[in-house]
């Protein structure tokens, strides 16, 4: 009897696993698991939240420019049609935020504490002199969305619409080291969270960390849609002229609105002995550089005075003139030693020379960037003044300076077009054109990207 009832139930379920196999088949199921798909967005030089660490385990809330005010109305300081808009009511409260006036001056000047002195990088190993480390995910306050809420407004309005079916993350990475490893970073980053699917969007110097990213076949094949939003990839004239004379920083802002701490405060004094060897200190800033390939695009007709370097009225046309350039000058050298970008590497080049290729890959026998080699729509700004061209003499001391710099609105006040494509036709149809500067560009996603970047995404994962 026993024996009867278990043949039985074996017959029964055979049978009943025939009759399931058999259903499946015929609708087309599979039991293959959903991918898993994230939307990660990519900081900007400057504009990455970052944490000081602190011996006893904890962690400091380090770079941000207005440390404890929570709510920052960033949209509301970069306005897309007014510039940038510092009200005296939002000064008063980043001031009293970080502990009133007195605290600022602390902040900018104490030798050991002061937030350029914790933020400085050794140049000549390219590593944090203090132990900080990059915002994330899980970081407790808003330093997760970008330092000053740079990218909270992307963030919210990317979960509003595709948080049913992707995880939305902003990726925070230490924009004062080398971009090389910022994009390692970025690679395990993705890895871990286990994404098969990836939309990257990027703004400014996040741009740069991508490209790298992507040299990796395995990394490109992930990604489904890349939107970079006015992307440094072949460099930027203004970082030249800004390591040369960051006092041009200054130059033409409306410093009014700090009504008399103005006047208490030696601004020049500041960015003269502190501002400027600290920018002279990060890593990233020279790979900020005009590169080569930004020089020989088509920004520049290379005849008459439209070159993008000149050193007494000779342009300079050749990588390896533009090399011996970057190591003549007055920072390229500490104590005798070349800079951390300037050093060579095993194959005879500097690092600076090899990370711009890093962002190249060879394509049937032509260097191509890798932006090229994924679904890439590129959002650009155009219509500002921004520097095309610097211009050098040899003074009566025999020094080489900075002499006069040449403007175009062929760019967004701080990346010129052919920087922003990648060195591709800044009308492509790829290419998404927007009358606006390099912050908003990026900052404003409700006014100037969201709209353009939906579209891009429906494309892929609804329409």
């Amino acid at each position: 009897m026993k024996n009867s009832f278990a043949k039985r139930l074996s017959i029964t379920l055979v049978v009943i696993m025939l009759a399931l196999t058999i259903t499946l088949g015929a609708v087309g199921l599979t039991l293959k698991k959903e991918p898993k798909r994230g939307i990660v967005i990519v900081t900007a030089f400057l504009s990455g939240g970052l944490y000081l660490n602190n011996p006893d385990g904890t962690q400091t809330q380090l770079w941000d420019p207005a440390l404890n005010y929570e709510d920052f109305p960033v949209q509301e300081v970069m306005d897309p049609v007014n510039g940038l808009v510092l009200s005296e009511e939002l000064i008063n409260k980043v001031i009293s935020g970080v502990g009133g006036f007195p605290q600022i001056i602390n902040l900018l000047l104490d030798e050991e504490n002061s937030i350029f002195n914790s933020l400085s990088v050794d140049i000549l190993t390219g590593k944090s002199i203090k132990d900080i480390s990059p915002a994330n995910p899980d970081s407790p306050n808003r330093l997760k969305y970008g330092a000053i809420n740079c990218y909270r407004e992307t963030y919210d309005e990317m979960v509003a619409e595709y948080g049913d079916i992707a995880e939305v993350v902003v990726f925070n990475y230490d924009w004062r080291l080398d971009n090389e490893d910022s994009a390692k970073q970025l690679e395990e980053f993705i890895n871990e969270r286990g994404y098969d699917e990836v939309i990257l969007t990027s703004h400014s110097m996040g741009g740069n960390v991508v490209s790298l990213f992507l040299q990796k076949e395995e990394n490109r094949e992930k990604v489904v849609l890349y939107t970079p939003y006015s992307p440094a990839t072949l460099g930027a004239v203004d970082a030249l002229v800004y390591l040369e004379d960051p006092g041009r920083l200054l130059a033409g802002m409306d410093l009014g609105s700090l009504g008399g701490m103005a006047s208490l405060i030696d601004i020049e004094g500041i960015v003269r002995d502190v501002a400027t060897p600290f920018l002279r200190s990060l890593v990233s800033m020279y790979q900020l550089l005009p590169s080569h390939y930004l020089m020989t695009s088509g920004q520049y007709s290379n005849t008459d005075n439209d070159y993008m370097i000149t050193v007494d009225g000779n342009p300079i046309t050749t990588r390896e003139e533009l090399i011996e350039f970057y190591k003549s000058r007055p920072y390229a050298k500490v104590d005798g030693e070349w800079i951390y970008p300037l050093q060579i590497e095993e194959n005879g080049k500097t690092r600076l020379e090899n990370y711009w290729e890093d962002s190249r890959v060879m394509v049937d026998g032509v260097s191509t960037h890798t932006t090229n080699l994924v679904n890439t729509v590129y959002f650009i700004g155009v219509g500002q003044n921004g520097a095309e061209g610097a211009n050098f003499i040899t003074n009566d001391e025999g020094e080489v300076v900075l002499d006069t710099v040449r403007y175009t609105t062929n760019g967004d006040n701080m990346v010129l077009e052919y920087s922003a494509t990648c060195g591709n036709n800044p009308q492509g149809e790829n290419v998404v054109r927007i009358e606006n500067g390099h912050l908003n560009v990026g900052v404003n996603f409700n006014a100037l990207l969201k709209e353009r970047t939906f579209e891009e995404i429906d494309k892929i994962w609804r329409d």
